[in-house]
């Protein structure tokens, strides 16, 4: 991986910190984007990751530009070399050479790292341009041991970095969002539903005020931010049929009526063709991928695949329902904090914290991946988002990522036959909390085959005991002396 490893972004590629109110920062330096835009071709494949391509998948959500927390994760997941002591270390982690055969898949949420008063450290506001360096140093040096990370683009990261523009008004009245193929049914759906307009709303309230003294204004973090995405322009991301990630979710409605998967794998076709600057990042006017992508709504079933709360807040028989009639055997989504949204009356996420092997986990403080709609071949939906980030209330209890592997000794009912939580918050020196949710049967020992003893080539059986060579030649002596006899008997 020489030529990749030319790519790395080095503590002297950084950018300089303006003087505060003396200038503001507008761009990434120029070798800082030359190296990002030489790696893009290089990183950048098909959204559908072919099945067997990884052995192990890990996944986690929504950072919302903790890096400090992230790190440590991965850290003590094994996924990292060393320890972030400090802002510095971006520049020199790497991927740990022991994590071969992995993927790690963000699904979403990188940034914005405030909201209602609490904040994600951040004194000169650029931990979010770190936290994008670092993620893009793993993803060089992950390729080395034929290991892989992607992040995908949520809501936060759509609204306040990738969405170039806004659109006219605040809200943009009841407007017609294409959700692609109604769940059994084969015409496209129409419905008529709100999307956000103005996406301050977004900026103003999960911005940190230091990233807002830092850039002046939405379009120079804008500037920074972006090319990180451009390198990583996922909205979506399938193994095979093994499993889907997306953000928030693939169905809306009240029953789960509406599929937005095809108009979801349609449009990551032609972000993988064109690229973001083409598909999604235009200001809307009257491009429905733009309409289908921003979907926000305030009542949490109709929204888009970036924002529905579908398979939160829904209850248990009506989620799984769609979820186990899907193609794919796992679908993971973030979004929605697994302790809050599991608060909801009547909904999945409330379901599964109240079972045993979650209330024994204290999973209500948060920091716990939920796993449902189970059938004969394990789990088919995952959350992911732990409440990481420490600007959305992360009480530091438990720090959990979802674990799928393969394991050529068991039943391959699926590919990744074996699924576990793993708490990576424990204390020094002790090894991770693994919960195994679910893993296929062992295969049984294989039977060998009985060796079958050679059997010797039967000897001809001497007659009085003298072998058949010795007794040709006591035959030949015989005629021998026979005719010597007959030839004397003449002369006497």
């Amino acid at each position: 991986m020489a030529t990749l490893n030319n790519f790395f972004i080095n503590i002297e590629d950084k950018y300089t910190i303006p003087v505060a109110g003396a200038a503001f920062l507008t761009n990434l330096p120029a070798a800082m984007i030359q190296k990002i835009d030489g790696a893009k071709p290089l990183l950048n494949s098909s959204y559908n990751i072919p099945v067997e391509r990884y052995q192990t998948v890990i996944t986690t959500s929504d950072i919302h530009a903790d890096l400090l927390v992230l790190s440590s994760i991965l850290f003590n997941a094994e996924v990292t070399d060393k320890q972030l002591t400090s802002l510095d270390d971006v520049f020199t982690i790497r991927w740990n050479p022991a994590k071969t055969n992995t993927i790690l898949i963000i699904v979403g949420d990188i940034v914005d790292g405030n909201r209602d008063g609490m904040s994600v450290p951040d004194v000169s506001g650029d931990i979010e341009i770190l936290l994008h360096i670092f993620l893009f140093n793993l993803r060089i040096s992950a390729r080395e041991y034929n290991s892989e990370l992607r992040f995908l683009i949520g809501n936060h990261d759509y609204h306040t970095v990738i969405q170039e523009g806004e659109l006219s008004g605040s809200v943009l009245g009841r407007n017609a969002v294409p959700y692609g193929t109604g769940h059994g049914g084969i015409t496209t759906q129409i419905l008529n539903k709100t999307y956000y307009g103005n996406m301050n709303v977004i900026y103003n309230n999960y911005v940190h005020q230091s990233a807002k003294t830092l850039f002046g204004e939405r379009a120079n973090r804008r500037n920074c931010l972006l090319p990180f995405y451009e390198a990583c322009p996922y909205i979506t991301v399938t193994i095979g049929n093994e499993a889907i990630f997306v953000h928030a979710s693939l169905h809306g409605g009240n029953n789960g009526e509406y599929n937005m998967t095809p108009k979801l794998l349609e449009l990551q076709g032609k972000i993988d063709e064109l690229g973001l600057k083409n598909t999604i990042c235009k200001p809307s006017g009257n491009n429905e991928d733009i309409k289908f992508i921003s979907n926000v709504n305030n009542d949490d079933m109709f929204g888009g695949p970036l924002w529905a709360r579908y398979y939160s807040y829904s209850p248990e028989a009506s989620v799984c329902s769609v979820i186990n009639s899907s193609p794919y055997k796992m679908t993971i989504v973030g979004h929605c904090q697994t302790n809050l949204c599991s608060k909801g009356p009547g909904g999945l996420a409330r379901t599964i914290i109240r079972k045993p092997e979650y209330t024994s986990t204290q999973c209500n403080d948060g920091g716990c991946v939920l796993l449902g709609c189970g059938d004969a071949s394990g789990p088919r939906l995952a959350f992911v988002d732990i409440t990481m980030s420490r600007a959305f209330e992360n009480k530091g209890k438990r720090e959990e990522i979802l674990v799928l592997k393969h394991d050529d000794t068991k039943e391959p009912s699926r590919y990744y036959n074996s699924i576990s939580r793993v708490n990576t918050l424990v204390a020094a020196g002790a090894p991770n909390e693994l919960i195994v949710v679910w893993e296929a049967p062992t295969l049984p020992e294989p039977v060998a085959e009985p060796v079958a003893e050679p059997v010797a080539e039967p000897v001809a059986e001497a007659k009085n005991g003298i072998s058949g060579g010795k007794r040709r030649r006591r035959k030949t002596r015989r005629r021998q002396i026979k005719k010597k006899t007959r030839k004397y008997r003449k002369y006497l």
